[in-house]
């Protein structure tokens, strides 16, 4: 079982690097290089994304308000309003 997760994560990363290079196609660098700068910034990028997904579900049920940030970005604050409502999949009330 352990060979087969070993092999599920290889295929990932494979999958990470190949996505990477369709996407910067000019692209080199050696193993340390791709782990450190390629694989990372992907799994950034969608964790980013998941974390906007998430974020915009919050706004959405009025959990959490955005406000204008400096430097033009947005800034995501509890809604004090709501109390103690509980959070969607914190397993908490409802």
């Amino acid at each position: 079982m352990e060979q087969e997760s070993e092999q599920s994560q290889v295929d990932r990363l494979a999958g990470e690097i190949l996505r990477y290079l369709r996407e910067h196609p000019h692209a080199s660098d050696n193993a340390e290089g791709i782990a450190k700068w390629w694989i990372k910034r992907q799994r950034l990028e969608e964790t980013l994304e998941q974390v906007q997904r998430a974020l915009d579900r919050l706004v959405a049920r009025s959990l959490v308000e955005p406000h204008p940030g400096a430097g033009g970005g947005t800034r995501y604050m509890f809604r004090a309003d709501r109390g103690g409502a509980a959070a969607p999949g914190s397993g908490e009330g409802h």
